[in-house]
């Protein structure tokens, strides 16, 4: 698929990030970060929009445009951040009737 995605414009992603339940904050330097800061940093690009970070629930919702990179972009960065995605679902569809959920590869 490249850097870019597409068909992206108007998608819904949920990521599965586990680990943000147990580590919601990052040890940085001489001090604390919020792992919800960390996360919107790794997700800053063009045609991204972080909807949501529950570092309760372990999600992180997105919205993509059609200039967001590929997902598995995304996704290699929320793990080089160290926070591995456990699993992707997509909303194809402004209701969000169609959906389909996959572990990342």
């Amino acid at each position: 698929m490249g850097d870019n995605a597409s068909g992206n414009r108007g998608r819904a992603i949920r990521l599965e990030v586990p680990l943000l339940i147990e580590n919601p904050v990052v040890a940085s330097g001489c001090c604390a970060v919020p792992a919800e800061d960390v996360l919107r940093e790794e997700l800053s690009w063009p045609g991204v929009t972080v909807s949501d970070i529950d570092t309760t629930g372990g999600r992180v919702d997105l919205q993509l445009s059609e200039e967001a990179p590929a997902i598995e972009k995304l996704i290699r960065g929320l793990e080089s951040a160290g926070y591995p995605v456990a699993g992707v679902t997509t909303r194809e569809d402004p209701a969000g009737t169609r959906a389909t959920t996959a572990a990342p590869a």
